[in-house]
């Protein structure tokens, strides 16, 4: 993947600069900074990850038959290397599914009242959680 493109140049060569600068100095944050050779980076947005269609598909068949031929009746919890291997991907494509919400961690349920305070809970990846969010993009495609 490419890197974003970045674009700099001076604040001097803005048409509004005087107004700038004067904004600027007014703010007493930046006193004792250079306000003169002030430069403005730009940088190139980061396009959004979108899957294929196939790959989805693909990996929803064989999450069935993981499921199916390991009689899974049962969530069962998966670490990221063990999606990559039953879904048929690679570990960085499991972490961009994540990153684009294709698949979601389960959610957990506080059972000991005691314990309710805590808001700590690790991102659980189950069968049925990974199971879920396949079939519902499929189902859209």
């Amino acid at each position: 993947m490419a890197r974003p493109r970045k674009y700099t140049f001076p604040l001097s060569d803005l048409r509004g600069f005087e107004d700038v600068r004067l904004e600027l100095k007014s703010n007493p944050e930046l006193d004792g900074l250079d306000i003169e050779n002030a430069v403005i980076t730009l940088k190139q947005r980061k396009q959004s990850y979108t899957a294929q269609p196939e790959n989805l598909k693909r990996a929803l068949v064989s999450l069935e038959r993981y499921i199916s031929r390991n009689g899974i009746t049962e969530p069962v919890e998966l670490s990221k290397r063990e999606m990559s291997d039953i879904l048929c991907i690679s570990r960085p494509t499991v972490d961009k599914w994540i990153d684009a919400e294709i698949i979601k961690a389960e959610v957990t349920e506080i059972t000991n009242d005691k314990f309710s305070s805590i808001q700590y809970y690790p991102k659980i990846f189950t069968t049925r959680s990974v199971l879920q969010g396949l079939k519902k993009l499929v189902d859209k495609l």
